[in-house]
């Protein structure tokens, strides 16, 4: 029984981390880099939504330098910033305080 019961909640805490919130039409405001860690921070107008999310503070997304498509989702965020383009944001959950940047898409 209690096999079933850590299997069970350790299904739920993944599922929870997991979740995300897209926010359409949103410009890149703001991109601020940690010089320590080389960790990006990025700020939208109007502010990106984390409702329904366990992030606690919708001021930043945060995108991991280590992350595998780092560096082409920089150079999206550089464009998009420069041009003033419209895009959708996707935040997901990071269990702290700002939610990670998973996901830009440009608009035509």
């Amino acid at each position: 029984m209690k096999k079933i019961l850590i299997s069970l909640f350790m299904l739920l805490s993944i599922n929870v981390l997991a979740a995300y919130k897209d926010s359409d039409d949103v410009k890149i405001q703001l991109i601020s880099v940690v010089s320590s860690s080389g960790d990006i921070l990025v700020q939208t107008n109007p502010e990106h939504s984390i409702e329904g999310l366990g992030c606690t503070n919708n001021f930043w997304l945060t995108l991991d330098s280590n992350e595998p498509g780092y560096q082409a989702v920089l150079s999206l965020l550089l464009s998009a910033q420069v041009t003033q383009r419209n895009v959708t944001v996707r935040a997901r959950d990071s269990g702290g305080e700002h939610c990670v940047l998973e996901r830009v898409i440009t608009k035509p």
